[in-house]
């Protein structure tokens, strides 16, 4: 089974606009808190998350240099949660989970690296 193909962002989501991903997202950069994201996939942000994220399906995951921000992922309600280094937010019983990036964890174990690799080199590429 071919794997999803995964977006590379650079620059801040800002201006008061909705953004909605439909395949897994790296961004480089910050989700100011007038925005509303609307995502069907993983969501990686190297950067400050605010605002509003809705995410639609129970295995899509937020990964984050740093939060305060309203979350949803799939039946949960909007949770407001400020978190002030990297972390995991995932959907597992009916609940949003918090998993904090420590020690021996980086951004590299907790990216998919085939998939990262891949997207950047085709960025590169281009």
């Amino acid at each position: 089974m071919p794997q999803p193909s995964i977006g590379i962002h650079e620059g801040n989501l800002r201006y008061a606009r909705e953004y909605e991903f439909t395949e897994p997202l790296i961004l480089f950069g910050n989700i100011e808190k007038s925005v509303s994201v609307c995502a069907k996939a993983n969501l990686y942000v190297l950067g400050h998350v605010q605002g509003v994220l809705d995410f639609l399906y129970a295995d899509c995951v937020l990964y984050a240099s740093s939060l305060c921000a309203n979350v949803r992922i799939h039946d949960t309600s909007f949770q407001n949660l400020t978190i002030f280094s990297p972390c995991k937010v995932y959907y597992e019983k009916r609940e949003l989970k918090i998993e904090m990036v420590k020690g021996e964890k980086s951004w590299e174990k907790q990216l998919q690296l085939p998939l990262v690799k891949a997207a950047l080199e085709k960025a590169v590429s281009h």
